[in-house]
């Protein structure tokens, strides 16, 4: 019981959510001391009246039903290789001026590969744990897995570290209640049954359907799941097709107006460069920092937008831009009610 209410806050979280806010900790106390109350006094009645065999049974399925809830959006978004992210911004910075966290995105972004086997063994795990006979080898495949993942969160002071020790103490839960079990497959020549009650056992018809039932159940989580990654990425790739990916550096501003607001002459002046990656963000550079925002491109059109300016929150600009040389970029346009006209180079990496 303890397991379910402190796992039940992190299932009902963003898969992209950090589970060290405020809220999240007292909803896992709270749950948590909620379930050690209703547990012991739920394993003190089962006892009592000899239902233990049945408490057990029914506390480990609804574990393992809020588990795969939770954790199979993470494993189709590593499958898909968009859990970790290699992007221009990152290479843009000195390695002193990367967060840890964000260095160990960078890095395992590199290689979408790897993304795609941990979440092709984590999905592994997931579907090996959803059935009885394959429950011992789930756990197994699981821990191996959630073993790896919390060393790098820990060494690299991600802020995951608690969603995902979580996960893994759900797994040593499961691993505890197969230990005699998991110790008499292994020293004896005859398996030792893990339960010995199960609603199902009566007839080997109703458990057959219940497999083929949980197979759909299963199948129908996954496609759900995975047009839900493919919308995270269409969404963060919608400038994936950006013929003008690149750092370019700012040459000249000029003014298309006579009136122009001293706020935008102020911006502009302290832009050096600008990001644009194959992804909806992008970046200007400040000196040795960067200031992120949004931007759109549409090649058909030619046209080029930049808005929601992390620290230029008055800057909102929309234009069209013309490549006029294929390390020269014009792009011509307003930002609010003020005409402007910027010249880019790229800024081509040192070898």
């Amino acid at each position: 019981m303890t397991v379910l209410g402190v796992l039940w806050p992190i299932a009902n979280t963003a898969w992209w959510s950090c589970s060290n806010d405020g809220e999240t900790v007292l909803a896992i106390w709270t749950l948590g001391c909620a379930g050690v109350a209703i547990g012991t006094v739920a394993t003190v009645v089962a006892r009592h009246y000899g239902y233990s065999e049945q408490l057990k049974y029914n506390t480990e399925v609804a574990v393992r039903v809020l588990f795969i809830y939770a954790l199979v959006t993470i494993a189709l978004i590593k499958t898909e290789g968009q859990y970790y992210d290699l992007s221009l911004m990152t290479k843009e910075q000195r390695l002193s001026q990367l967060e840890s966290s964000t260095f160990a995105s960078a890095f395992y972004g590199y290689s979408p590969i790897f993304q795609a086997y941990n979440g092709a063994i984590l999905l592994a795990g997931l579907l090996l744990l959803a059935f009885r006979h394959t429950l011992r080898l789930g756990s197994l495949v699981l821990a191996a897995a959630l073993v790896h993942t919390v060393v790098l969160n820990v060494s690299f002071d991600s802020c995951f570290t608690m969603k995902n020790s979580i996960f893994l103490t759900a797994v040593c839960y499961f691993l505890y209640n197969d230990l005699w079990a998991l110790v008499g497959y292994v020293t004896r020549t005859e398996p030792i049954v893990k339960y010995n009650w199960t609603p199902l056992s009566v007839s080997h018809h109703l458990y057959r359907s219940a497999a083929l039932y949980k197979v759909v159940l299963l199948a129908g989580l996954i496609a759900y799941n995975h047009d839900f990654v493919q919308d995270i990425r269409d969404y963060r790739g919608r400038n994936k097709d950006n013929p003008i990916a690149g750092v370019w550096q700012v040459e000249s501003i000029d003014y298309l107006r006579g009136e122009v607001s001293e706020q935008t002459k102020t911006d502009l002046a302290e832009i050096d460069r600008i990001i644009m990656d194959k992804d909806r963000f992008g970046a200007v550079a400040v000196g040795d920092s960067l200031s992120y925002f949004e931007f759109i491109v549409n090649p058909k059109e030619r046209q080029l937008e930049f808005w929601n300016f992390y620290d230029f929150r008055q800057m909102d600009m929309k234009g069209r831009y013309e490549q006029i040389a294929p390390d020269t970029l014009l792009y011509i346009g307003r930002n609010n009610q003020d005409s402007l006209r910027i010249t880019l180079t790229l800024d081509k990496p040192s070898k």
